[in-house]
């Protein structure tokens, strides 16, 4: 695979915020964020390695955590976006490992021909994780 990368500065309030993602080879992204004073010699920075299969999850279940993280600091927004928390209240399962054993019962469900809702009910899980487990199955 070329390398690929993703960059994006952006100025407000005095203040600089930059995010660089860099797709690695063994199929990793590299990725750093940077914020601090416009015009600062130093910035503050978080950086790290994550694997692909790991992105979706990240960018899902972490935006809406980050903003509870804000809300420790009296910084409160809204994005439209729900915690985790919330989204177990009515998926129980959502985002867990799945277990052989609700694979075994996702696939029973699926050739007996259940609709995928209904097997979303059952696992307590989202249609489209549902769906999303099915491709990777090789079912769908």
């Amino acid at each position: 695979m070329d390398e690929m990368t993703f960059e994006r500065e952006v100025i407000a309030g005095g203040r600089v915020y930059q995010l660089t993602a860099t797709a690695l080879a063994d199929g990793r992204t590299e990725i750093c964020v940077r914020s601090g004073e416009s015009g600062a010699i130093e910035l503050n920075e978080i950086s790290g390695t994550i694997a692909r299969e790991d992105l979706a999850m990240v960018a899902c279940a972490f935006r809406p955590e980050l903003a509870a993280i804000a809300a420790w600091h009296g910084i409160f927004f809204d994005d439209g976006s729900r915690s985790l928390a919330q989204r177990r209240r009515k998926h129980p399962n959502a985002y867990a490992p799945w277990s052989k054993e609700h694979e075994r019962v996702l696939v029973e469900l699926h050739e007996a021909g259940t609709p995928v809702r209904q097997i979303a009910r059952e696992l307590g899980r989202q249609p489209g994780a549902i769906t999303a487990r099915l491709e990777k199955l090789g079912l769908r």
